[in-house]
């Protein structure tokens, strides 16, 4: 009945909940958990009431009295705007009509005919712009300061200008704006001036961005994870998705498919970063930057992976295919992806070095298909050095490579079964850890060479392929302050249910 949004505590009081429909009962029963909820106004178009304290999610309330409607949602406190692709008007494959929001119905003006693509996502419809001319804009929406804008959205390719602006308005005077500063994942939000982050968004991922406009403390959130601040923001109006439909700038427009705007009054009673972005993310998805833990220097999800390139969700380093095409397989940790590596001729490797200082860690969430002794599930290498993690022994061992040899034979890999291994780079005192016994890695005496050089998955330096499947792959610095070997197992356990 309410799909938009996940279970979330009640504040003290209940939740006030608002629908918005057409043909709306007007003396209706509503209940929340078989619990009569109290209605506090109601007209054909909107409806109103409280709930009482503890969870509601999906399901939980039903309405009974009236024509059924299809466009019934939680309103979340603070909820200014809601524009869902859902909405949109559409003749099949194109928004065809002011597409209105659901708070207030003001209306999104499309241009240049944007995509309608129906259960894009979770079942979710999505809007395509093609990132030449396709925008939707509001022309009575301020984007006004203390508003935290959330767009769920995909982004689908770079324009070449680099200028890829997938949100935004134009006040007199200049724009507020938010999108990719370059032809790389690089979020920035524009209000005179660029701050550019880490890069953060790869290409062709489900993700919810967040901005808030507050002047000089304003900023930016993939998925929840606060990735840049102080960058600058005014109030604005006009606010469109799909580029700025400013012709001074050439308009800035951006290849993505959106699911959702949502504007926000964080200065609002009630209002929760936590809740809002729980519920969005559970309605729309994006498991970018689930945890950036204390650490963690890179991060490769297969979930994000194409078949030639796989970003990685910290810094946006780029894994390309060694040889021929990796191979993606869906849906082998429940409904998480894994890159599959022939063991003959596919492997991937960073486009740009990667250099450490010992001690590196490297967390792989894998696993091997076919034993092959002295093959790889990475290594890292640099001229004639080396460091690599792979099979030791006839049996399936584990250990580090450096200085001419491996060390090591940590046994507890059951081959075509996913493990979590955490290998400990740091000379004379390298170890290495399966499942349970990251947290107390066994010594694996790995010799001097340094981790630094190309960084290779599936493959030592074009050669030593391993049949085997990756769901993840982390760098991890553990002298950063907080870094927890414990707390990174737990959240890899809790993601892939090992």
């Amino acid at each position: 009945m309410f799909p938009q949004f996940a279970p979330i505590t009640a504040p003290a009081g209940g939740w006030s909940c608002t629908i918005k429909g057409t043909n709306l009962p007007i003396s209706p029963t509503v209940t929340c958990k078989g619990v009569a909820a109290t209605v506090t106004s109601t007209t054909s178009t909107t409806l109103t009431f409280t709930t009482g304290n503890g969870t509601v999610g999906v399901g939980d309330v039903v309405v009974n009295g009236g024509t059924a409607f299809a466009s019934a949602f939680y309103y979340l406190a603070g909820m200014v705007t809601a524009w869902l692709a859902d909405d949109a008007p559409n003749n099949g494959t194109i928004i065809n009509a002011s597409w209105l929001d659901r708070i207030s119905s003001k209306a999104m003006v499309p241009a240049g005919s944007p995509q309608w693509i129906p259960n894009a996502n979770l079942g979710r419809a999505y809007a395509r712009f093609d990132g030449i001319s396709q925008i939707v804009q509001c022309s009575t929406m301020t984007w006004s300061l203390g508003y935290r804008a959330f767009l769920a959205m995909n982004q689908k390719a770079y324009n070449a200008s680099g200028n890829n602006y997938f949100l935004g308005g134009i006040p007199g005077a200049g724009y507020t704006a938010v999108g990719q500063k370059n032809t790389s994942p690089e979020i920035s939000m524009y209000a005179g001036a660029s701050g550019c982050t880490n890069n953060n968004l790869p290409l062709n991922t489900y993700a919810t961005i967040g901005a808030l406009n507050n002047g000089a403390t304003s900023s930016i959130w993939v998925n929840g994870t606060n990735i840049t601040g102080n960058d600058g923001g005014q109030v604005t109006d006009h606010v469109g998705i799909g580029g700025l439909a400013d012709g001074g700038s050439g308009g800035f427009f951006t290849q993505i498919d959106a699911g959702a705007l949502l504007f926000f009054d964080t200065t609002a009673s009630g209002y929760s970063d936590t809740n809002t972005e729980a519920a969005i993310a559970t309605a729309y998805g994006g498991s970018l930057n689930t945890f950036p833990l204390s650490g963690v220097l890179f991060d490769w999800v297969a979930d994000d992976a194409l078949t030639a390139t796989w970003f990685d969700r910290v810094a946006g380093k780029v894994l390309g295919a060694s040889g021929t095409n990796f191979d993606i397989h869906t849906s082998v940790l429940g409904t998480h992806s894994g890159v599959r590596f022939n063991g003959t001729s596919q492997g991937a490797l960073s486009a740009t070095t990667i250099v450490r200082a010992n001690p590196t860690e490297v967390w792989t969430v894998a696993k091997i298909i076919t034993w092959t002794n002295n093959n790889c599930i990475w290594s890292v290498t640099g001229g004639s050095d080396a460091v690599a993690m792979g099979g030791n022994g006839t049996t399936p061992h584990l250990g580090i490579y450096a200085g001419g040899a491996w060390a090591g034979t940590v046994s507890g890999l059951t081959i075509g079964s996913y493990s979590i291994v955490r290998a400990v780079v740091n000379g004379a005192s390298s170890s290495i850890g399966i499942d349970a016994n990251c947290t107390s890695p066994t010594t694996a005496n790995g010799g001097p060479n340094p981790f630094g050089g190309t960084f290779y998955l599936g493959e030592y330096n074009s050669n030593s392929y391993l049949n085997c499947e990756i769901a993840e792959v982390l760098i991890v610095d553990p002298s950063a302050s907080g870094y927890s070997a414990a707390t990174l197992l737990s959240a890899l356990k809790t993601r892939y249910g090992l």
